[in-house]
């Protein structure tokens, strides 16, 4: 299984027992479509939107955002590797580690 934010996402959700929602929307016309992902906390509302040209990469990249959200105001504990074809040919570049005692 590849460790995505996604995947990380749904960890924390079922270790800590909390009710997120994700939403998404096509923006733009047909030729230059535009996804919009909104990932919601129940209570707290919006902790991570973001826009990408793919349906996954909206919804990944939203989830990397509601992760960092949930680690730095929840103070939960996760483990998240950051993987970007973009930007690393494929390779691991950055890996990012959070526990409670860091912040």
């Amino acid at each position: 299984m590849d460790v995505t934010a996604r995947n990380t996402i749904n960890v924390i959700k079922q270790k800590y027992e909390l009710q997120l929602a994700y939403q998404e929307s096509v923006l733009g016309p047909e030729h230059a479509q535009t996804w919009l992902g909104v990932w919601f906390l129940y209570g707290t509302g919006e902790i991570g939107r973001a826009t990408a040209r793919t349906k996954a990469g909206a919804k990944e990249e939203s989830a990397r955002i509601a992760v960092l959200w949930l680690v730095r105001w929840l103070a939960v504990s996760c483990e998240y590797y950051l993987c970007t074809k973009e930007r690393t040919s494929s390779r691991c570049l950055t890996i990012l580690y959070f526990n409670r005692m860091s912040y």
